[in-house]
């Protein structure tokens, strides 16, 4: 709570680890995305299957979380360490689609109506996420 009081700007997050296997879930995962956004709350997910995980991206995309694949515990640890998935901050801002701003009151249809446009980000070495453009580094400039 000390830290909290601290910094009551901070965005909560959670991260996911996951072989993409739901075997004791009790909630269902619309209902949990509506909690997560209704508290601000950021889901990363990081896949460790050779199976994408739909509603595990579905429910990392709504919160503007990462949708991470990676085939090894090495890669995901790799993964952890880049400065956009450290940093919130460092995130490019995420305009969600229509639908997923439709249907706030049903969260069945808001959830698996969002789907479709998920994207999951693959990562390696030499592909990884961008980095939000610094403002005094974007637009024309001019040499005289």
């Amino acid at each position: 709570m000390e830290y909290a009081q601290k910094f009551p700007n901070a965005k909560k997050r959670i991260l996911c680890l996951s072989d993409g296997e739901d075997t004791k879930s009790r909630q269902r995962v619309h209902d949990i995305s509506i909690k997560l956004m209704q508290h601000n709350i950021l889901f990363d997910s990081f896949c460790l299957a050779e199976e994408d995980d739909e509603d595990l991206q579905t429910l990392s995309y709504l919160t503007d979380g990462y949708k991470l694949q990676s085939s090894t515990m090495e890669q995901a640890t790799a993964i952890c360490e880049l400065e956009p998935v450290l940093y919130q901050v460092e995130r490019p801002e995420l305009v969600l689609p229509k639908a997923a701003l439709c249907h706030i009151n049903h969260p069945w249809n808001r959830f698996y109506g969002t789907k479709r446009y998920i994207d999951v980000n693959y990562v390696s070495k030499d592909v990884f996420p961008k980095r939000k453009e610094h403002p005094g580094l974007s637009g024309i400039v001019c040499r005289t």
